[in-house]
């Protein structure tokens, strides 16, 4: 199978000690798997410091809680961060959150890009990286309390509206922290828009997906170098409308839909400007050479090479036969393709792109991939270790803590805890919502075998070069 991923053109392997080291070079796996190709019309592209500004004090959800009520729910959330450059009515308002105007002129709080796309490492809030700690509740039963600190008309018009969206979201929420079935709630919503108005419908137009498919939500930073953004790669092309999505749960019109993707510009342009967190510990120079060299025999071919400060990333689509990863998400290419040819064709959000779902996964680039722990598209391995060595995966954990700097530096990841017990056998609601259980429908650790055929001292010089990228 390494052969078949990459071949080395051998020459200039060795080298005086006073000559520059050459490296072969490295021949991506696009002649044996699709490489999705550059697009023909890029993202539009704005001002980063504006889409910052968009997500600290923008306009993008115009639904939620109303903002009086919310800060009487406040109480109830217990320690919050806040988001450093927020001002008036956001101000203090938590980072997972986003204050907003509704379509009658209310001021709303609902969740943010950044409920997703930012956590905490560390102690520090790191914006662009995925939720690894996330706490995904629907948010029913908060709009529930709301109503009964409320009896103002006009808010209980709000709490309605955003009660009958969470309550078409509600069946996908995950069952276990840290993972996201975002992309499954968006088409369901979407499924009680009209493609053309966006007001909603109180039946679906389009079916709804069959389940919540849990996702390891990807780091921002990696964006720039991909020609797709998920990993079935769907949204290629002039992605900027449709990065705003969760957006259109909100959006009940079409002047509400044209406010929100006049904000797309500014937006993208922010996401890519975004640079990896450099790794904060000591690296082993001499060690993490020697794994440039196990990496680009037996990963680049499909992951790219990280060479002098240049990414060169084939954006490969990898069969699911080939990769052998937990299958639920590459076979929801059909509802994916329901939601382009019933929906998103015809909608603005889609404007620009194309479309095309495959049944398999795109390998991601890996910059910043010390920082995005858990693994794979579903978070089913906790450490790289785990990702290089089929058979170190655990079965069912947990992460040994919540603190945001529990992390294992040897392992690269965080530091968890094998259980036996299965997840369903737990009574305790809460303690069964830390517990990772492969065994689950979505959730399992199996495939990606390519580091296999390593030895021990080629696993360890493999996560040294890692560490670096």
């Amino acid at each position: 199978m390494r052969s078949m991923l990459v071949v080395l053109v051998l020459g200039g392997c060795s080298s005086p000690e006073d000559a520059p080291l050459v490296r072969p070079e490295v021949v991506f796996a696009c002649d044996t798997f699709e490489c999705v190709p550059p697009p023909t019309t890029p993202p539009t592209l704005g001002d980063p410091d504006a889409g910052l500004e968009v997500l600290r004090n923008g306009d993008l959800m115009k639904c939620g809680v109303p903002l009086d009520t919310f800060e009487s729910l406040m109480p109830f959330l217990g320690e919050v961060t806040l988001l450093e450059g927020r001002t008036g009515d956001g101000a203090n308002i938590p980072y997972e959150y986003a204050v907003g105007t509704s379509e009658r002129g209310a001021r709303v709080v609902s969740f943010s890009c950044f409920d997703c796309h930012a956590s905490e490492f560390d102690g520090e809030l790191v914006l662009g990286m995925g939720d690894h700690l996330a706490g995904l509740g629907s948010g029913l039963a908060g709009v529930a309390l709301a109503k009964t600190l409320t009896s103002d008309p006009d808010e209980l018009i709000e709490l309605d509206v955003f009660e009958a969206v969470l309550e078409v979201m509600d069946p996908y929420t995950p069952d276990t922290r840290g993972l996201s079935a975002g992309n499954s709630s968006m088409m369901a919503v979407a499924a009680r828009r009209d493609p053309l108005t966006s007001n909603w419908l109180d039946e679906p137009h389009m079916e709804p997906p069959d389940g919540g498919v849990p996702y390891n939500v990807p780091a921002w930073w990696t964006t720039k170098y991909k020609h797709a953004l998920f990993a079935n790669s769907v949204a290629r092309g002039n992605h900027t409308n449709f990065a705003l999505n969760p957006a259109h749960v909100c959006t009940e019109s079409p002047e509400a839909m044209e406010d929100v993707l006049a904000l797309g510009p500014d937006l993208a342009a922010y996401i890519v400007s975004i640079e990896e967190p450099v790794w904060p510990w000591g690296i082993d120079d001499a060690l993490a050479d020697q794994g440039q060299d196990v990496f680009e025999a037996t990963c680049a071919g499909c992951h790219g090479t990280y060479r002098d400060g240049v990414v060169d990333f084939p954006n490969v689509v990898v069969p699911i036969e080939v990769i052998d990863t937990d299958p639920w998400a590459a076979e929801q290419q059909p509802v994916w393709q329901r939601a382009w040819d019933e929906h998103f064709s015809i909608n603005p959000f889609g404007e620009g792109m194309e479309w095309a779902p495959q049944a398999g996964y795109m390998a991601p680039p890996l910059v910043g991939l010390w920082a995005s722990a858990p693994y794979f598209h579903n978070g089913a391995a906790p450490t790289l270790a785990d990702v290089i060595d089929s058979a170190a995966r655990p079965a069912i954990w947990r992460r040994a803590s919540l603190d945001s700097g529990d992390y294992d530096q040897e392992a690269v990841g965080w530091n968890i805890e094998v259980l036996d017990t299965p997840k369903d056998s737990i009574d305790d609601p809460a303690e069964r919502y830390e517990v990772y259980d492969t065994s689950r429908r979505g959730y399992g650790n199996t495939g990606h075998p390519f580091g296999d055929g390593l030895d021990d001292g080629e696993r360890e010089a493999l996560l040294e070069y890692l560490k670096t990228l």
